[in-house]
């Protein structure tokens, strides 16, 4: 009497299994893709931790899934971040909703052993544009190496070197002129990626993008223990309703090798 129940029971699996592989999604806020493993915060949509196929972690927990400034008529700022909005996800779909009104979403695709963001902001409130967009954050440990891709490149060991220096990170903006800061795409930096690596496994952070929208390829020290490395994006392309829906993802890899 036990065994159709059993059958069912199995058969249950295999097809949860089965969805599991067809979209790349398997618990609650993990993807899987080809063997690498990324995982999502449940309380705003971060990026948790990343690991190779090879089980080797290659990110480490980022405070926030993103942050956003939006610019008024008057040229006032409004900074948020993730942990402003409330989060949801249905499968691959992230959703933010702010007080405000403001919608940001996100999509993720596994495959070939990457990990695909398209990220979108709607619904910006009144007499606002959006300036720029930040994410997904992505952190790696201190005791790495980074490719910044400032002039002809460069190999970050100490990624606390520009602390205390006129050219600590902060977002990029307008600056006074003759005082550039920051590795601006296209401009100062000459790839719009980043990468980390270490002891011969490393994580690579790109913009597919073909339109080379400006950013800013960039890092920053987190604490002791974590560097954020930044993809900061200009948000000049809006839709007519002022959304901003890019037709481009970015890109999270784990790779084995140096750089």
């Amino acid at each position: 009497m036990t065994r159709p129940s059993t059958i069912k029971t199995i058969s249950a699996a295999m097809i949860a299994l089965l969805l599991t592989a067809a979209t790349g999604a398997a618990v609650a806020g993990t993807f899987l893709s080809d063997g690498a493993v990324l995982a999502l915060a449940d309380n705003n949509g971060a990026v948790e931790y990343m690991r190779g196929a090879d089980g080797v972690p290659r990110v480490v927990a980022a405070d926030e899934a993103f942050t956003l400034q939006l610019l008024d008529g008057k040229g006032n700022l409004t900074r948020l971040k993730s942990s402003e909005f409330v989060f949801s996800r249905d499968g691959a779909l992230l959703a933010w909703r702010h007080a405000n009104g403001l919608i940001v979403r996100m999509s993720v695709t596994a495959t070939g052993g990457e990990f695909r963001f398209r990220p979108s902001v709607e619904n910006i409130p009144a007499g606002m544009l959006l300036e720029w967009f930040d994410g997904p954050q992505v952190c790696v440990r201190s005791n790495t190496r980074i490719y910044w891709p400032y002039m002809d490149g460069c190999e970050v060991a100490d990624h606390a070197v520009r602390l205390g220096t006129p050219w600590e990170y902060r977002p990029v903006g307008f600056t006074p002129r003759y005082r550039s800061f920051g590795a601006l795409y296209p401009g100062w930096s000459q790839m719009q990626f980043l990468a980390s690596y270490a002891n011969g496994f490393g994580v690579y952070f790109a913009a597919v993008d073909p339109h080379h929208t400006p950013k800013a390829a960039e890092f920053t020290p987190v604490d002791g223990l974590r560097t954020r490395l930044s993809l900061q994006t200009f948000c000049g392309d809006l839709a007519a309703d002022g959304s901003w829906r890019p037709e481009w993802e970015y890109v999270l890899r784990p790779y084995s090798g140096g750089w």
